[in-house]
């Protein structure tokens, strides 16, 4: 369960993203088919739904200027999805929390904001999004 607000209107902004009709996902099996006019804001496959951060946080900023709201502060909605178990994260060197890791999509290796896709199927409420 998520437990901090800014985590919660951090969903809430996906969920208007996914049904703006604007952007859409992937499966990662198909990353080369892109939409013209849309904007690909991620991918999924069985297990996870993969964010693209620089899109998402973008759009989400965009939102929150829209609706003469604040920033979300992202380091605190990627903590507080990590401790509701929402996203993949990991301690690497130093004991540092890696809230976006690595996946390889297509040809190259990047960081996504990897959730549980049951997990963020199941918070939404939602399966309608076809993922």
């Amino acid at each position: 369960m998520i437990k901090g607000i800014d985590a919660l209107r951090f969903m809430e902004v996906l969920d208007c993203i996914m049904r703006s009709g604007n952007c859409y996902l992937l499966p990662v099996s198909e990353n080369d088919k892109k939409i013209p006019c849309k904007v690909l804001i991620g991918y999924y496959d069985d297990e996870y739904v993969y964010f693209i951060p620089s899109i998402v946080t973008a759009m989400s900023d965009i939102m929150m200027y829209q609706t003469d709201e604040d920033k979300l502060n992202m380091h605190k909605v990627m903590r507080q999805l990590s401790e509701a178990g929402m996203i993949k994260s990991g301690k690497e060197k130093a004991d540092v929390n890696r809230y976006r890791p690595m996946k390889k999509i297509g040809s190259k290796s990047r960081r996504y904001i990897t959730f549980d896709k049951v997990q963020f199927l199941y918070h939404l409420g939602k399966l309608e999004f076809g993922i």
